[in-house]
């Protein structure tokens, strides 16, 4: 994660759990961007603007988050210590669609297509339809 305040960059990493803690910041607003994600998990796309007002009386008050991007950011949640977390997500990959044979099928069926509408719109095919009737 990347904590910005106006030119002043603070990168916090943690490996491990990825648990970070953000103590002793001052009045004002600040700019997190998650710069690395863990093997296996996305980036979120976005970022978060976090205002901080340490003149609230319960802690909980003080520290305002909102997302923004592109694509919104996932949100932050609140446990039971009123402690912040950020949903990490797992990688996905969109399954195959298709394949070798879709080309194929395609031209096929334009040609099945295309054989039904000359056959509707030759002349002696459809004398000799109206003459059976």
């Amino acid at each position: 994660y990347s904590l910005f305040k106006t030119l002043q960059q603070n990168h916090i990493s943690n490996e491990d759990g990825g648990e970070i803690a953000f103590e002793g910041l001052e009045d004002g607003d600040y700019l997190l961007m998650e710069t690395k994600a863990l093997p296996g998990y996305q980036l979120p796309s976005g970022y978060w603007i976090i205002s901080v007002n340490n003149s609230e009386e319960l802690p909980v008050d003080k520290i305002a988050i909102q997302g923004y991007g592109t694509h919104a950011p996932p949100a932050f949640y609140r446990d039971s210590r009123s402690a912040l977390h950020l949903p990490n997500f797992n990688q996905y990959t969109l399954p195959a669609a298709g394949g070798k044979g879709m080309i194929a099928s395609i031209i096929l069926g334009i040609m099945v297509m295309g054989c039904g509408v000359l056959y509707y719109l030759h002349p002696k095919t459809r004398r000799k339809s109206s003459q059976s009737n």
